[in-house]
Order: structure tokens, then C-alpha cells, then sequence
């Protein structure tokens, strides 16, 4: 038998007396004198494994420093070679260690375009395994930045606000944040490819507006940047807590007003306008909780009149409302009607003449 592998079996003459193993042969003693038997067989028919390999990847021109690396294990590691396609060998059979990388530096600052290296890895029993990687050098650019946030408002008190942008460079370095009039509030900090970079903005902030500006750099030293503007105020609209009906006035009124009640932390002024005339009060301040009055221009003429009021705070936020004042004729009854000044007229005019009749029929009595 051999050993180690698998047993090789031959015939020798007579019988035999005993067997003898050295090296890649067995010496057998029969009868006729001793047999010498060649027993080696291959002992290794598994290729070389690669258990860590480079991805395809690229880098911007001008370049220094790229390494490619391979890690692989076999039991008999004997040789390796890296080809570059279309140039050929750039290592030549150069031995390699079970389980140690296998690290070939890329020249630096090769031209734009795609190289496409191959290795391929042997052991002492001619078994191989070879891998590929691709090479990519880039015109130069700066980093891109795919997700920005957009200007936006929070209340005072607010908590747990942050801030995220996303880039991307296959050569990531670093970043940092600054906070226009106060400097630098985050980095120089590592970003990487395609991943978040968040800033968590301080709770309680005063009132006001605040810019914050990220540069982003990559290993060739290109910048991006953006700025978003966060502002501390108030975003509620104020409430109107008082509001007039619509109401009607008899033609010829006097005295009319009108009154309006709104709450805001933060009032600013108000104006009142008429329909297909502009504005009639204000712009005017207001006070939260105190009630704002219009006094309606006596004897409008007989139709409707739609009055609108618009609250504003000192953050831009409103609140509207429209009353409708109709203004109606008076019948002699005192109800509404649509008795004209010509009808008024001729009734006059027939009691007239019916007390003047009268005061004649009395005298011609005398």
C-alpha cells in the first residue's frame, strides 16, 4: 500500500516473506529474491482557493498609491503571476504563502481609460486558480451629492432636529460642516461612498436664522459644497377666537361697526379690505386677545358689502375672514322692502292731497 493515498496492488512471483516502504517505492522479499515496486501517486488535486479578492473600482486620473491584493490558501502554494490584458506579464512566477496576501502596486498615473489585470495562482501539483479585476481611470471630478436636505423652519423648543446629506466619489476623504458667522461645528471627518453624513443640530436655539454649509472633499482634493438654512420661529398660523355674522342695515344707517378677536405669541399687523374697493383699515398692529374694530362709513348705499380682515404674525403667518353687511331699503312699516324713492313720492302726494281736501270742506262749513 502507499501512504499516504490510495493502495497500488502487483503481482509478485512465489510467496513473499515481507514488505519494506521508502519513499515512493515498496521492496518485497519472496522466494525468487526481492521485487521492487514504484508506488508514488499524486497526493494534492485541489486548486488553490481565493478567500479574499479586489472588486472592480475606480479611481480619478492622477492617481498615487493603488494596490491590488489577493489573498489565497493551498497547502503546496508554489507561484503567481499578474497579467495586464494587452500588455502581458507585469509580475512574473513569483512565490506566494498560504494564507499571506499577494500585493501588486499599480503604477501611478496611467492614463484615462479601463486596465484589466489577471492573476493566476499554482501550486506544486499544477493546480491553479486565477481571478480578474477591471481598473477604471476617470477624468477628475468632484464629489456628487445626491441627497441634500432643503431649507426649512422649526418651533423654539423644538428637540431632535438633524440635518443629512449623501455623496458620492469612488475616492472619498473627508468633510466638514460650519455654521456661517460661528465656524466649523462638525469634522474635518472620513465620509464614505453613497453613505449618510448627518449633523444633529444643538436643542434650544434662539429665534433666528442659522446656515449651515458642508464641504466635501475627496483623496484628490476636489470640493463640494452645499448650505441649507434652518430658521427658529414661530409656524402657526394665529387663530381668530371672536368673529362677526353676517348682518343686515337698513338704508340710512349710522353707527355701524364691525370687530374682529385673534390670539398669536407673536402678532404683527392686520388690514381689512373691501370687495372691488382695496383696503379700507391698516395695515395696522394688533395685540393677541385684544378685539380690533371697523366702523362702517354711515348711509352706504342700498347692496352687500364684503369685508374682509387679514391677521399676520411676525413670521409671515395669516389668518383671513369675510363678513357680508347688507344694506336694504325700508318700507313705511319699518320692515325691509323694495319700496323706491318714486313710490315714497307719489304716496306723500296723494296724502297730501287728501288733508288739503279735507282742510277745504271745513271752511266752506264757516
Amino acid at each position: 500500500p502507499t501512504n499516504p493515498g490510495t493502495p497500488v496492488y502487483e503481482n509478485t512471483t512465489g510467496e513473499a516473506f515481507g514488505v519494506y516502504l521508502s519513499g515512493d517505492y515498496a521492496y518485497v522479499a519472496d522466494r525468487t529474491g526481492l521485487a521492487v515496486v514504484q508506488v508514488r501517486k499524486r497526493v494534492d488535486m485541489i486548486d488553490p482557493m481565493i478567500i479574499n479578492a479586489p472588486s472592480d473600482f475606480t479611481v480619478d486620473y492622477g492617481y498615487t498609491g493603488v494596490d491590488l491584493s489577493w489573498n489565497v490558501t493551498d497547502l503546496y502554494p508554489n507561484t503567481y503571476t499578474i497579467e495586464l490584458q494587452g500588455t502581458g506579464v507585469v509580475v512574473s512566477s513569483m512565490n506566494w504563502l498560504n494564507g499571506t496576501p499577494i500585493t501588486y502596486s499599480v503604477p501611478d498615473d496611467l492614463p484615462i481609460g479601463e486596465y484589466i489585470y489577471t492573476i493566476n495562482i499554482t501550486d506544486d501539483y499544477d493546480n491553479f486558480v486565477n481571478d480578474m479585476i477591471t481598473l477604471s481611470v476617470k477624468e477628475p471630478s468632484e464629489p456628487e451629492i445626491i441627497n441634500s436636505p432643503s431649507d426649512f423652519t422649526v418651533d423654539p423648543g423644538y428637540t431632535g432636529v438633524n440635518i443629512s446629506w449623501i455623496a458620492t466619489d469612488p475616492n472619498p476623504k473627508s468633510y466638514q460642516i460650519e455654521l456661517l458667522g460661528n465656524g466649523s461645528v462638525m469634522g474635518p471627518s472620513a465620509w464614505f461612498n453613497g453613505m449618510p453624513i448627518t449633523y444633529y443640530v444643538p436643542d434650544g436655539l434662539f429665534i433666528g436664522e442659522y446656515i449651515y454649509k458642508i464641504s466635501i472633499m475627496d483623496d484628490y482634493y476636489y470640493i463640494t459644497t452645499d448650505t441649507v438654512t434652518m430658521y427658529v420661529g414661530d409656524v402657526a398660523n394665529p387663530i381668530i377666537t371672536n368673529t362677526p355674522s353676517d348682518f343686515t342695515a337698513d338704508y340710512g344707517y349710522t353707527g355701524v361697526s364691525i370687530s374682529w378677536t385673534a390670539t398669536d405669541a407673536n402678532p404683527n399687523i392686520y388690514t381689512i379690505a373691501l370687495q372691488g374697493i382695496g383696503v379700507v383699515a391698516g395695515p395696522s398692529t394688533w395685540s393677541s386677545g385684544v378685539a380690533i374694530t371697523y366702523n362702517v362709513p354711515d348711509s352706504l348705499a342700498v347692496g352687500e358689502y364684503f369685508y374682509t380682515v387679514n391677521f399676520t404674525d411676525d413670521y409671515d403667518n395669516y389668518i383671513t375672514d369675510t363678513v357680508k353687511m347688507t344694506v336694504r331699503e325700508v318700507t313705511t312699516d319699518g320692515n325691509g322692502g323694495s319700496v323706491s324713492f318714486g313710490n315714497y313720492y307719489l304716496s306723500f302726494l296723494i296724502i297730501g292731497i287728501i288733508l288739503l281736501s279735507v282742510n277745504q270742506k271745513r271752511r266752506k262749513k264757516f
